[in-house]
């Protein structure tokens, strides 16, 4: 596809919405009567607010404050549960539940009998309702906000064995609307500009969360957590040491993932993603910067290349929309 082709396709899916078949998203399944109170111990969201059914983003941690997974937590009732999680870390979330399942009342599963579909649209679009009212045989369907990003994203739950005949409607629909069929560099596209952090990139066991832009899944009201005491420490001290912060590069970036940033002659930081946006014209993506360079505007060079240094500027998170 042409540069001139992809720019269309983005501006089309910034304007009216893009579907996507998340295949690389893997569901663990909760149930049983201590359900509801076995996820809302363990994970740091307010869960017991949600009005079910619903679903909000959560996080479960190790006793030290740092990451086991970031999913998408949907009740579907008080005693089922679906944690909707990067297939990277599935197998670690479900061990990491069942170490700390003792004497509750609840089965803990992967679930493999359900496939994904997420539409990333503005919120003025009809598109996710007009999907939803299709999908006659659904699981379910809800929106979620994700971290930082500036538009929710809303999720359709299928089943397994009828998902290709659906999955034809909603890329149907899709078309007809306006709106854009989306495939996996488009998603990584689109999560950079809105700063959610990826497994592999942002996000490993060791990231601490309120570094890489999770603390919207926290709640600092609700009762205990593992990890908790650390969390608040760190919040308490009035900011974490690093921050996750957006980038637009002067130059090529291409392949720059793990590269150093420094800003002068201090370091400054880590890239953890980059990608060629449309939108700016150049090389955007994502770092994990040091407190004192995290302000917008601030400029930083990438370390250690030979030849004409790739320079940078500090932008603030999301991106979508203003770059």
């Amino acid at each position: 596809m042409s540069a001139e082709s992809e720019r269309a396709r983005h501006e089309t899916a910034r304007k009216s919405g893009a579907a996507f078949h998340r295949e690389d998203l893997g569901l663990i399944s909760v149930n049983g009567q201590d359900a509801l109170e076995f996820v809302r111990r363990l994970s740091t969201a307010a869960i017991k607010a949600i009005t079910i059914p619903g679903s909000t983003q959560t996080l479960f941690l190790k006793g030290d404050g740092r990451l086991v997974a970031d999913p998408i937590c949907y009740l579907i009732d008080n005693n089922s549960i679906l944690l909707i999680v990067d297939e990277k870390v599935q197998q670690a979330l479900l061990e990491h539940l069942e170490s700390l399942h003792f004497t509750e009342k609840l089965s803990i599963s992967e679930e493999k009998a359900v496939q994904v579909f997420e539409i990333i649209a503005p919120a003025e679009s009809e598109l996710p309702q007009l999907i939803e009212n299709a999908m006659e045989n659904k699981i379910a369907s809800f929106s979620s906000r994700i971290g930082l990003s500036p538009v929710a994203h809303h999720y359709i739950l299928l089943p397994a064995d009828q998902a290709p005949v659906l999955s034809s409607i909603i890329w149907e629909i899709v078309s007809s609307n306006g709106a854009v069929i989306g495939d996996p560099d488009l998603y990584n596209l689109m999560r950079i500009e809105e700063g959610i952090p990826a497994w592999g990139s942002e996000l490993s066991e060791k990231s601490i969360p309120l570094e890489v832009g999770l603390k919207p899944a926290i709640s600092f009201s609700k009762g205990c957590f593992p990890g908790q005491e650390v969390v608040a420490r760190i919040e308490n001290l009035g900011h974490p040491a690093n921050v996750l912060s957006g980038i637009r590069f002067s130059g090529s970036a291409e392949e720059l993932a793990g590269a150093a940033l420094v800003s002068g002659t201090e370091a400054a930081g880590t890239i953890t993603s980059t990608v060629f946006s449309y939108e700016a014209g150049c090389h955007i993506g994502l770092a994990l910067l040091k407190w004192k360079f995290r302000e917008a505007g601030t400029q930083v060079t990438v370390s250690g290349l030979p030849g004409v240094p790739v320079e940078g500027a500090v932008y603030e998170l999301p991106m979508a929309g203003k770059i």
